[in-house]
């Protein structure tokens, strides 16, 4: 076992290695020290202060799946979206995403299958949002795409985004069954109501715009007048590297190389690419770090009564 955990993070220091000496090819040392040394101090601060407010997102977000009771609050929920963040980046292969399944079930009490259906709708959402937002904001980055290419990224990117609704309603239309299957359709049910769906998607959105945002000002403090769009597409593009399966070290790989790529491609000096794709690796990163250790060590983490567990307290009538 501890071979393999060697091999594991052998693996992830050398993909983190080889994005960080790809992003560093070829570029003028002095010039990048001199973007970053000269990032303005206020859009930083901004930039990290919605950094911050991530996991408050991804709680309202779960909020629409697991309806607050007595035992789970609200912000126990919010709770465990810090934590979650916080061993996605330190975890390798996208393990810390499986903590997400622990944490609801073994802190909250909520049944194995309401959890992974949770797990499985907010995953589906965010890839949904992500590649949906990603083809938007191309449509409106990229010149050269005919107005029928043009339309067709559009009405696609808007069809992904309203996905993980089909998912909510199919699931919905299901008969209640017993066991795994029953507790995922169970889980799956939850947003049924027109709020509780447009408040699913409207959470997703604000996510993934809250991070567009983030990196526009990083742009801004850079000193480039960079419009929305490239900063929502250089955020996507960004996010869809994060999403792999790949190892890595912190959430040093593919995501940062993907963003300095795109800007690069849309006119940013290269130096200047790298520079806002650092920084934006640094302030959400570090968020989710300060965020994650505050929720797991700055407070109660107990474990749902035996009952909860055992019974799953949070059943349709």
């Amino acid at each position: 076992m501890r071979w393999r955990a060697a091999l594991k993070l052998l693996a992830a220091l050398l993909v983190s290695a080889g994005c960080l000496a790809w992003l560093l090819r070829g570029i003028d040392r002095e010039l990048l020290a001199a973007a970053i040394a000269g990032l303005a101090p206020l859009p930083l601060v901004l930039a990290l202060a919605l950094a911050l407010t991530l996991p408050f997102w991804r709680g309202a977000r779960l909020a629409q799946l697991i309806p607050a009771t007595s035992e789970h609050p609200s912000g126990a929920l919010t709770r465990i979206a810090a934590e979650v963040l916080f061993w996605s980046f330190l975890l390798p292969f996208k393990l810390g995403e499986l903590s997400f399944l622990w944490f609801l079930h073994r802190r909250l009490g909520v049944p194995s299958g309401q959890a992974l259906a949770a797990f499985v709708l907010v995953r589906f959402a965010d890839l949904a949002a992500i590649v949906g937002l990603g083809a938007i904001a191309l449509a409106l980055v990229e010149p050269t795409l005919l107005a029928g290419a043009r339309g067709v990224a559009l009405a696609g990117g808007i069809a992904a985004i309203l996905s993980p609704l089909a998912l909510v309603i199919v699931a919905g239309g299901l008969q209640p069954r017993s066991g795994l299957i029953g507790g995922l359709i169970d889980g799956a049910a939850r947003a049924q109501s027109g709020p509780s769906r447009a408040a699913f998607i409207g959470t997703t959105l604000g996510i993934w715009a809250t991070h567009a945002t983030i990196v526009w000002l990083v742009l801004q403090a850079s000193g480039l007048r960079a419009d929305a769009p490239l900063a929502l597409l250089a955020s996507s593009a960004g996010n869809l590297g994060f999403a792999l399966p790949v190892p890595n070290v912190l959430g040093l790989g593919p995501q940062q190389v993907a963003m300095a790529t795109v800007l690069e491609h849309a006119g940013v000096l290269r130096e200047a690419a790298v520079g806002a794709a650092i920084a934006t690796y640094v302030l959400v990163v570090g968020a989710a770090l300060l965020c994650g250790a505050v929720a797991r060590w700055g407070g109660s983490t107990a474990p749902a009564p035996l009952r909860t567990r055992i019974f799953g307290g949070n059943r349709r009538s």
